[in-house]
């Protein structure tokens, strides 16, 4: 009913196709004991919808490669961009990431913008154009990092702005984006 990707019968927690229910298009839930709501695409309101999710949409929370529909905080990844000191080795860290994805840590001088990636279809804050300054690869769910120096040459008081966005899954593939962090060089 709300467009999430689930089925109605499995966001109720149905296992049995129920006779002239409303639950038309049925998939049998995979753990009743679990729930969403089916009027509502994003159950708990983090940001993604409950399919998003619950990717493989059997009313799993297949650890570790979904997310729990029913906790917001792990909707989100979040972004920490250390002082930009010229000619000066930094690490950027994500924290919030799952096992096994990977993260692509990107940048823009030209400020914030809505920018929809015109292949996978994630929006990303930054304006473009868009650099890639690398990726990485999780190993195991919580914080990761990108290491680089950052160039002696650019101008101090330059702006840069840094967003990060996560991969994970078989296709269909989930992608969650960061906040954007700002940090002027030094």
């Amino acid at each position: 009913t709300d467009g999430d990707g689930l089925q109605d019968g499995l966001e109720a927690g149905e296992v049995d196709r129920l006779v002239g229910s409303a639950f038309d298009a049925f998939a049998a839930d995979g753990d009743p004991a679990t729930t969403t709501d089916p009027v509502l695409a994003d159950t708990d309101g983090g940001g993604l919808a409950d399919g998003e999710e619950d990717f493989n949409h059997d009313g799993v929370y297949d650890l570790p490669h979904e997310l729990n529909p029913n906790d917001p905080l792990d909707d989100t990844v979040d972004l920490w961009v250390p002082p930009l000191v010229r000619g000066q080795f930094v690490t950027l860290v994500v924290d919030g990431v799952r096992k096994d994805s990977a993260t692509w840590f990107c940048y823009s001088t030209a400020g914030t913008g809505v920018f929809t990636h015109p292949t996978y279809g994630f929006t990303m804050g930054l304006a473009q154009p868009i650099t890639v300054l690398g990726k990485a690869t999780a190993t195991s769910a919580g914080s990761i990092g990108y290491s680089a120096t950052v160039p002696a040459s650019l101008p101090i008081g330059l702006s840069i702005w840094f967003q990060a966005v996560e991969a994970w899954g078989r296709p269909p593939v989930s992608f969650r984006v960061s906040n954007v962090e700002v940090a002027p060089i030094q």
